[in-house]
């Protein structure tokens, strides 16, 4: 998380645009499902893939308010900006084994 929020802080400094950063977020989830299907081509891994969905748009969100972080600064609210995202849940804690929820 912490990571991810200081990537986006970075990419601002750099003078790399949001769109740029965005796309990159979109590049690390397009290859992660590539490299699923190639590993185990006649397999799909609900569970596994909706993990790394989350894992992945959670950094992004992190790495958005790491890119912003200045104006979180200037609001006296970045030690906290990250907070939610660290308490955010996973969607799939309540999957057993076979890749279906318990509910």
């Amino acid at each position: 998380m912490f990571a991810a929020a200081v990537h986006g802080t970075s990419r601002r400094t750099q003078g790399i645009g949001l769109d740029l950063v965005l796309r990159e977020f979109d590049v690390l989830r397009q290859a992660t499902s590539t490299m699923l299907r190639r590993l185990s081509p006649s397999q799909t891994h609900p569970e596994l893939v909706g993990r790394l969905d989350f894992v992945i748009t959670t950094a992004s969100l992190a790495s958005l308010r790491g890119y912003h972080r200045d104006e979180f600064d200037a609001l006296g609210q970045w030690p906290s900006t990250l907070d939610d995202l660290l308490r955010a849940e996973d969607p799939w804690s309540d999957v057993k084994d076979g890749g279906t929820l318990k509910h």
